[in-house]
């Protein structure tokens, strides 16, 4: 691996991850991506120096450099875990062609969405139409591209069975959402699955709402257990799926393999 390269992807990331910051604190408020960065304490509006991907937050000491009170945590831990991943999808899909590295840029931007999905819903039990959408809209017409490219066109191209994956998906959340009159889960839920559907296609869909659900049901488990939840309790049900859809993009067909051979089905 080159360490030059990868530095720039880590910084990269983190420049990215610096803009994913902006867009879960400011979407979930109901205010405009757009606009300069300001101190959340005393107003002051940020220079140059102070917007500094990870390396800002650090030098200042986790301080604001004009009233001196503390800044979030949360800025730097997002940069650094966005650069982490856009560093390890790079590594993942080790792109040659120029081809590759249109999937890898395609991956990137799901990467990105998931970041900004799982923030919000964890924190506000949203999955805000703002992004998931726009999101959605932008991965179809990438799946043209990819069918595009490789010539392949009619009802068992790319883009078709990741249509019909993402409509499944969002019919079956609709569905739960319906009967139980939105008690058991958001209809958020399942606008995300209809991203994750057109993202991961299929059986990418199936795997990632598989790992989903076998992450949350651990974590709620282990939150029983520790009576830090009860039995009445919501957890976000999109911050599983986001990790199912991040679990799927890295190791998606390992884990579809692995399951036909459990089945017995590999050939």
């Amino acid at each position: 691996m080159d360490i030059v390269a990868a530095l720039i992807v880590f910084l990269f990331g983190n420049c990215i991850g610096s803009f994913l910051n902006v867009l879960t604190m400011r979407l979930p408020a109901g205010r405009r991506a757009s606009g300069r960065s300001a101190c959340p304490h005393c107003g002051h509006i940020l220079g140059p120096l102070d917007l500094f991907p990870l390396f800002s937050y650090l030098l200042l000491g986790g301080r604001c450099r004009y009233c001196k009170r503390a800044l979030s945590f949360r800025y730097p831990l997002l940069e650094l875990i966005t650069g982490l991943l856009f560093l390890i999808v790079w590594i993942v899909l080790g792109p040659q062609s120029i081809f590759e590295y249109v999937i890898l840029a395609r991956a990137w931007f799901c990467v990105g969405a998931f970041i900004v999905i799982f923030a919000i819903d964890f924190e506000h039990f949203l999955i805000p139409d703002r992004v998931v959408l726009p999101a959605a809209g932008i991965i179809l017409a990438s799946n043209l591209i990819i069918d595009i490219y490789r010539g392949t066109f009619g009802l068992d191209s790319f883009s078709v069975l990741a249509l019909v994956a993402g409509l499944i998906g969002y019919g079956l959340i609709w569905a739960i959402w319906k009967v139980s009159a939105g008690k058991w889960i958001g209809l958020g839920d399942a606008k995300l699955l209809l991203f994750l559907g057109l993202a991961l296609g299929w059986p990418g869909l199936l795997v990632a709402f598989f790992v989903a659900l076998a992450s949350g049901t651990t974590v709620s488990i282990v939150l029983l257990l520790t009576k830090k939840k009860t039995m009445q309790s919501a957890l976000p049900f999109g911050t599983f799926l986001v990790f199912g859809g991040l679990v799927t993009i890295l190791y998606g067909q390992e884990l579809w393999s692995w399951y036909m051979g459990v089945l017995g089905f590999a050939r």
